[in-house]
């Protein structure tokens, strides 16, 4: 019984912390804000995020996309461009 007793208190344990993991992660776009990078090695400068994120990207000094100075990424067009990326050379980074 003990050992049974155990068990489930260990399970249960995971499970909180679980939630908890889930919570943290669905709430950090409001406590935080986020921000993209780019690899500049493999980024083939099509133009294609700065199509979907016009709001807060532009074309840099150096012909590749960059984050306009003072912008807000905005988190879902963000995750757009990621998965969009032909080049695969755009992340979504957060910033506590």
């Amino acid at each position: 019984m003990k050992r049974l007793k155990k068990l489930f208190t260990n399970r249960l344990i995971i499970a909180i912390i679980a939630l908890s993991t889930i919570s943290l992660v669905a709430t950090a776009s409001i406590m935080g804000t986020w921000t993209m990078g780019f690899n500049y090695d493999t980024c083939s400068q099509c133009g294609h995020c700065i199509e979907i994120g016009s709001d807060f990207l532009e074309w840099g000094p150096t012909g590749y996309p960059q984050v306009k100075e003072n912008a807000v990424v905005d988190e879902e067009i963000g995750k757009q461009i990621v998965d969009e990326c032909p080049s695969q050379s755009v992340i979504l980074v957060y910033l506590p």
